[in-house]
């Protein structure tokens, strides 16, 4: 079974603000030890931290993520919109009036072909 982000997520026992810390170098010996030892038992933070290491600066890392947050959420309302403008409302009335048209001509069609076949 391939995991969720979900479940990614939450096996990283790792906050941002730590790997921001480590990083920056800011960590002590034995913090900065376990966090090496953590991210080498995940191939997840792995990638991060390469991900990370293309960046100049951690600010141009966290303002592209921003970024590309708010694209992504501005795409995801463009999407809905799209959908409720497209959804039909119908009310009751209207599909029970529908409804009694058609057999209005089911009907009509029954009586005026079907029955004087019969006779």
């Amino acid at each position: 079974m391939i995991p969720t982000d979900k479940d990614i997520l939450s096996q990283i026992p790792i906050s941002d603000e730590l790997l921001n810390k480590s990083l920056k170098h800011q960590l002590s010996d034995d913090d900065q030890r376990l966090m090496d030892e953590a991210i080498l038992s995940s191939d997840f933070l792995q990638d991060g931290i390469d991900g990370l290491s293309n960046y100049s600066s951690l600010e141009k890392a966290n303002r592209q993520a921003t970024d590309l947050n708010a694209y992504l959420l501005q795409q995801l309302k463009q999407k809905n919109n799209a959908k409720k403008q497209l959804g039909l409302k119908y009310s009751k009335t209207t599909i029970l009036l529908v409804f009694g048209i058609l057999l209005l001509i089911v009907l009509v069609f029954y009586l005026l072909f079907v029955i004087p076949h019969k006779i």
